[in-house]
């Protein structure tokens, strides 16, 4: 039950068809920021930001700064880590 629980914000996150969305630009492209994701999706910037941040709260993307600007990325590692323990 504890891996449940622990795995309830994973599968919040990817449960969200713009989140899979971002998810899949951010597995083609390694990093991007969120003008960038913005072109490429029918969100506005202020929604795109609300779930990177969904995303970031489920291990499942970093965010790196670069001056006034945040880098996003995909860090995957701990959500499978988790996704594993709840498997088990």
């Amino acid at each position: 039950a504890h891996s449940f629980v622990e795995s309830t914000d994973l599968f919040f996150a990817l449960g969200e068809r713009a989140r899979q969305q971002i998810i899949m630009l951010l597995a083609e492209v390694e990093h991007m920021n969120v003008g960038q994701l913005a072109e490429r999706l029918p969100l506005s910037r202020p929604a795109i930001s609300h779930h990177l941040k969904v995303l970031r709260q489920a291990g499942l993307v970093q965010v790196q700064k670069r001056g006034t600007e945040g880098l996003y990325s995909l860090s995957m590692d701990q959500a499978l880590e988790t996704l594993k323990r709840f498997v088990r």
